[in-house]
């Protein structure tokens, strides 16, 4: 007896779950189409909104730092280093304000634990007073990083991509 009420229970809980609304082929993310909505579903005008929360989203992009007035002061094509594919371009940039900035263009380089950004004055010892940019932001495409503004910029033979948790280079772009 015990049995048939958990399996008429079990029953009962099949047909309350059961998906009444058509199954789409379409692929998972993909917009149904204008006739496949259901005439009961409303629109959300997310636009319309008057007053911003705090810690929302920004509903635009943010821009990259602007390179405007700014002068190539060296440049270098990246290398791969021991077993480490890298490969693009470092620039070095003079900014209108007399600041400095790191430009990564084009880089593939291969994923590693901690890696970051150094701009180094010694092509044979990485580790002889690098100056760190801050984190890899990407392995691929491009990218920019501030020079702190006490860095003595005349001094950099190179930009190098380091594995800080295994102290290993990933590839260099000297200067």
């Amino acid at each position: 007896m015990r049995f048939l009420v958990l399996l008429a229970a079990f029953a009962l809980t099949l047909v309350a779950c059961t998906d009444t609304e058509p199954v789409s082929d379409a692929p998972l993310g993909a917009t149904p189409a204008p006739d496949a909505v259901a005439p009961d579903t409303a629109a959300v005008d997310t636009t319309a909104a008057t007053g911003e929360m705090e810690g929302a989203m920004p509903t635009e992009p943010m821009a990259e730092p602007t390179m405007a007035a700014a002068e190539v002061i060296a440049e270098g094509t990246f290398s791969g280093h021991r077993n480490h594919d890298v490969a693009g371009r470092a620039l070095l940039y003079r900014l209108g304000d007399g600041s400095h900035a790191v430009r990564l263009e084009g880089l593939d380089s291969d994923n590693g634990p901690d890696l970051r950004v150094w701009l180094v004055t010694d092509l044979n010892d990485k580790t002889n007073g690098p100056i760190d940019l801050g984190r890899l932001k990407s392995t691929r495409g491009d990218q920019n990083y501030t020079v702190p503004a006490d860095a003595d910029v005349a001094n950099a033979a190179g930009v190098s991509i380091w594995c800080r948790a295994f102290s290993v280079e990933f590839g260099t772009a000297p200067l």
